[in-house]
């Protein structure tokens, strides 16, 4: 399954990232499972250490 797209937000996160990185943001996935918000990039889930480094 794949979480429902909420929306695109980089405003406030722009800092934290390298600008390479900001390429990499596509949308904040909801996971209806596990009921966690997390990036996404082309429509899946990044890996875990993106997830704990952007989120």
């Amino acid at each position: 399954y794949k979480g429902t797209l909420v929306g695109v937000d980089t405003s406030y996160k722009v800092n934290l990232l390298n600008a390479y990185r900001v390429e990499l943001w596509v949308g904040l996935e909801y996971d209806i499972v596990t009921q966690k918000h997390y990036w996404s990039y082309d429509g899946s889930p990044l890996d875990d250490f993106w997830k704990a480094y952007i989120f």
